[in-house]
C-alpha cells in the first residue's frame, strides 16, 4: 500500500480516449512535474520526499526523470522507467545516484532479508549506476560506489532465485586494488 500524503503534480499535458462507463479501457497518455510530495509505504520505515521531477505515464509505462528524492537520510537522483505498473509490475529499469548511510544500508539488507557477516559502516555514494528488475528474470545492478574517505567500488551483478553472479568486482584505494568475479548456485561457486 502507498499513500501520498501531500506535495504538488502539475500536468502539462493529458490526453485520455476510451468508454466513459469502462475505466479499465481507457487509453491515456499524461506528463508533468512533481514538487514536494511525501509517500508512505509498508517497504520503507519513514515517508519517502520527492522534492522534484518529471513524470510521463500511459497505461504500459511510467517513466520518470530527474527525480531528486529522500528517504531516510538518503538522498537520491533517479530516472527510468516502471513497466506494466497497473497491472502489478512487470519490470523496473533505473538509473541511480546518490548518498547512502549505514542506516538505508541495513534496512535495505533487513527487506531483502539478507544476513551479512559485517554491515556497511559509513555512509557512501552511489554514481553512474543501473537498477534491472525483470518479475520472472531477476535483479541486476551496475554501478560505481566509493566509499567516505575509502575505497572506490565497480559492481555488475545479478541475482534470481537460482544463483548469484557478480560478473565484476574491482576494488580500488590508495594502496592497492583487486579485480574478481564470482558465481554461486545451488551446488556451485566460481571465483576468478
Amino acid at each position: 500500500k502507498v499513500k501520498a500524503e501531500r506535495g504538488t503534480i502539475s500536468l502539462s499535458g493529458v490526453r485520455l480516449k476510451g468508454p466513459v462507463l469502462r475505466p479499465r479501457n481507457w487509453k491515456f497518455e499524461a506528463a508533468g512535474d512533481v514538487m514536494g510530495i511525501v509517500v508512505e509505504t509498508m517497504l520503507v520505515p519513514a515517508p519517502i520526499t520527492v522534492t522534484s521531477g518529471e513524470f510521463r505515464a500511459d497505461p504500459e509505462r511510467l517513466s520518470i526523470s530527474s527525480i531528486k528524492a529522500n528517504v531516510l537520510d538518503a538522498s537520491f537522483g533517479i530516472s527510468g522507467a516502471l513497466y506494466a505498473y497497473l497491472r502489478g509490475l512487470e519490470r523496473v529499469e533505473l538509473d541511480l545516484s546518490g548518498q547512502v548511510t549505514p542506516k538505508e544500508m541495513k534496512w535495505l539488507l533487513d527487506l531483502l532479508q539478507l544476513k551479512p557477516r559485517t554491515y556497511v559502516r559509513v555512509p557512501f555514494s552511489i554514481s553512474r549506476s543501473h537498477l534491472s528488475w525483470h518479475k520472472d528474470r531477476g535483479t541486476s545492478f551496475n554501478g560505481d560506489l566509493k566509499v567516505k574517505e575509502g575505497a572506490q567500488i565497480s559492481l555488475d551483478i545479478f541475482h534470481d532465485p537460482d544463483q548469484l553472479r557478480i560478473d565484476r568486482l574491482f576494488i580500488r584505494d590508495e594502496t592497492s586494488q583487486a579485480d574478481m568475479t564470482l558465481g554461486l548456485e545451488e551446488r556451485a561457486m566460481t571465483l576468478t
